[in-house]
């Protein structure tokens, strides 16, 4: 059988929905932005607690993550290059 799983990849950092967009509208310097949880398009909910964990990709896949703060912009480069 195929064993299916669905992991979360955030280093040993804590998250919320609001923390990570603001750290990425940071990194690609917007700044006005709105965050509007009452909009029947959002993709995620109004969120302040925690909800990306690694916990259990670090220790099923034995692999260590480096900081999202320092790989976003890495990433951000890398994609306008290649998009």
């Amino acid at each position: 059988s195929t064993l299916s799983e669905s992991y979360n990849i955030c280093n040993d950092e804590y998250w919320t929905v609001n923390s990570l967009i603001k750290t990425i509208a940071d990194t690609l310097q917007v700044k006005d932005y709105k965050i509007n949880h009452n909009s029947n398009n959002a993709i995620l909910p109004s969120n302040h607690y925690g909800i990306f964990s690694n916990d259990k990709a670090k220790h099923m896949l034995k692999i260590r993550f480096c900081k999202l703060k320092d790989s976003l912009s890495e990433y951000i480069n890398w994609y306008k290059l290649n998009f």
